[in-house]
Protein backbone atom coordinates (compact mmCIF):
# COMPACT_ATOMS: atom_id res chain seq x y z
CA UNK A 1 0.00 0.00 0.00
CA UNK A 2 3.03 2.54 1.26
CA UNK A 3 4.82 1.57 -2.86
CA UNK A 4 1.55 2.87 -4.22
CA UNK A 5 1.16 5.87 -2.13
CA UNK A 6 3.81 6.97 -2.76
CA UNK A 7 4.00 6.84 -6.38
CA UNK A 8 0.67 9.11 -6.50
CA UNK A 9 2.73 11.15 -4.04
CA UNK A 10 5.73 10.90 -6.90
CA UNK A 11 3.58 11.70 -9.41
CA UNK A 12 2.33 14.65 -7.74
CA UNK A 13 5.62 15.88 -7.43
CA UNK A 14 6.45 15.41 -4.03
CA UNK A 15 8.98 13.32 -2.69
CA UNK A 16 7.90 9.49 -1.57
CA UNK A 17 7.86 8.85 2.41
CA UNK A 18 5.90 6.26 3.22
CA UNK A 19 8.06 3.00 1.88
CA UNK A 20 10.82 4.59 3.77
CA UNK A 21 8.47 4.50 7.01
CA UNK A 22 7.05 0.97 6.07
CA UNK A 23 10.23 -0.57 5.48
CA UNK A 24 11.29 0.90 8.72
CA UNK A 25 8.27 -0.68 10.34
CA UNK A 26 8.86 -3.87 8.45
CA UNK A 27 12.31 -4.44 9.81
CA UNK A 28 11.17 -3.81 13.50
CA UNK A 29 8.78 -6.32 12.98
CA UNK A 30 11.37 -9.07 11.62
CA UNK A 31 13.48 -8.26 14.27
CA UNK A 32 10.59 -8.14 17.59
CA UNK A 33 8.45 -10.68 16.52
CA UNK A 34 9.75 -13.21 17.50
CA UNK A 35 10.27 -11.93 21.08
CA UNK A 36 6.63 -10.02 20.81
CA UNK A 37 4.34 -12.43 19.93
CA UNK A 38 5.46 -15.54 22.55
CA UNK A 39 4.69 -15.78 25.84
CA UNK A 40 7.70 -15.89 28.23
CA UNK A 41 8.20 -17.18 31.89
CA UNK A 42 11.08 -17.20 33.43
CA UNK A 43 11.69 -19.06 36.91
CA UNK A 44 13.53 -17.57 39.59
CA UNK A 45 13.12 -19.63 42.55
CA UNK A 46 17.19 -20.61 42.93
CA UNK A 47 17.38 -16.49 42.76
CA UNK A 48 14.74 -16.01 45.49
CA UNK A 49 16.02 -18.76 47.94
CA UNK A 50 19.47 -17.44 47.25
CA UNK A 51 18.36 -13.98 48.36
CA UNK A 52 16.64 -15.41 51.41
CA UNK A 53 20.03 -17.00 52.41
CA UNK A 54 21.86 -13.86 52.29
CA UNK A 55 23.24 -11.40 55.22
CA UNK A 56 22.16 -8.35 55.59
CA UNK A 57 25.23 -7.31 54.84
CA UNK A 58 25.16 -9.43 51.85
CA UNK A 59 22.09 -7.81 50.53
CA UNK A 60 23.94 -4.61 50.77
CA UNK A 61 26.53 -5.53 48.70
CA UNK A 62 24.83 -7.63 46.21
CA UNK A 63 21.81 -6.37 45.78
CA UNK A 64 19.91 -7.88 43.14
CA UNK A 65 15.91 -7.94 44.64
CA UNK A 66 13.99 -8.19 41.30
CA UNK A 67 11.25 -6.76 43.54
CA UNK A 68 13.13 -3.67 43.77
CA UNK A 69 13.11 -2.89 39.59
CA UNK A 70 11.20 -0.16 38.04
CA UNK A 71 9.05 -2.27 35.30
CA UNK A 72 8.09 1.58 34.03
CA UNK A 73 12.38 2.21 33.42
CA UNK A 74 12.94 -1.25 32.37
CA UNK A 75 10.49 -0.53 29.32
CA UNK A 76 11.55 2.73 28.60
CA UNK A 77 15.64 1.62 28.23
CA UNK A 78 14.15 -1.28 26.20
CA UNK A 79 12.08 1.32 24.20
CA UNK A 80 15.08 3.14 23.76
CA UNK A 81 16.95 0.44 22.48
CA UNK A 82 15.00 -0.43 20.03
CA UNK A 83 14.50 2.89 18.21
CA UNK A 84 18.70 3.21 18.56
CA UNK A 85 19.79 -0.22 17.54
CA UNK A 86 17.11 -1.53 15.19
CA UNK A 87 15.69 1.65 13.87
CA UNK A 88 18.65 3.65 13.94
CA UNK A 89 17.60 6.45 15.05
CA UNK A 90 19.53 9.59 16.16
CA UNK A 91 20.30 9.70 20.03
CA UNK A 92 19.22 13.12 20.30
CA UNK A 93 15.80 12.32 18.56
CA UNK A 94 14.48 9.48 20.21
CA UNK A 95 13.55 11.38 23.71
CA UNK A 96 11.31 13.73 21.44
CA UNK A 97 9.38 10.64 19.78
CA UNK A 98 8.76 8.78 22.95
CA UNK A 99 7.51 11.60 24.57
CA UNK A 100 5.45 12.30 21.31
CA UNK A 101 4.31 8.43 21.58
CA UNK A 102 3.45 8.53 25.18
Amino acid sequence: PGFFIDKMIELAGHKPILGKIYQRMYNLTEHTGYYSRRNWEFKNDNVMNLWQDLTPEDKKLFHFDLRDVDIKEHLLVGKLGIRYYYLKEEMENIPAAIKKNT
